[in-house]
């Protein structure tokens, strides 16, 4: 059997099929229960989230634009 290969910090995920279901990594935390880890970190529209491996996908270059987007109305929101 392979080795998963893992999300990295700083990468934004998919988490979900929803427009703004992305989130950008901060912590990695090793899984428990056969999950193979669970990440936490920014959701795009401000505040925290997390999700386990299994949930999880890289950001689309689609998912990136709209990462960028929320994420900078977000900030100019001044809610940070």
């Amino acid at each position: 059997m392979s080795a998963v290969k893992l999300f990295e910090v700083g990468q934004v995920l998919r988490y979900d099929s929803g427009k703004t279901a992305l989130f950008q990594v901060a912590k990695i935390y090793p899984g428990y229960g056969g999950a193979v880890a669970r990440y936490y970190g920014e959701h795009c529209l401000g505040g925290a989230h997390g999700a386990y491996h299994e949930q999880c996908s890289a950001a689309s270059p689609a998912d990136l634009v709209q990462w960028k987007k929320s994420a900078v109305q977000y900030h100019l929101r001044g809610e940070k």
